[in-house]
């Protein structure tokens, strides 16, 4: 397992298998987090991931409105 600042533990909750990309479902405590990888990564519900992540490329959305907020 990684270790750094840009690392955190998700749990896979679903998996959306969409052709050539995923989207993954995960929860850390009680927030969601949503990826979109390559097809070729597959998961299945429960699994722990170890999230490592460029926070340049990150999306925020505002809960109630769905609105992008960064």
């Amino acid at each position: 397992m990684s270790t750094g600042e840009n690392v955190i533990r998700a749990e896979v909750v679903t998996e959306e298998p969409m052709g050539s990309e995923n989207y993954i479902h995960t929860t850390v405590g009680s927030n969601k987090i949503i990826m979109k990888t390559k097809g070729s990564n597959r998961v299945s519900m429960g699994d722990e991931l170890e999230l490592i992540f460029k926070p340049e490329v990150l999306h925020f959305f505002d809960k109630k409105t769905e609105e992008r907020i960064n």
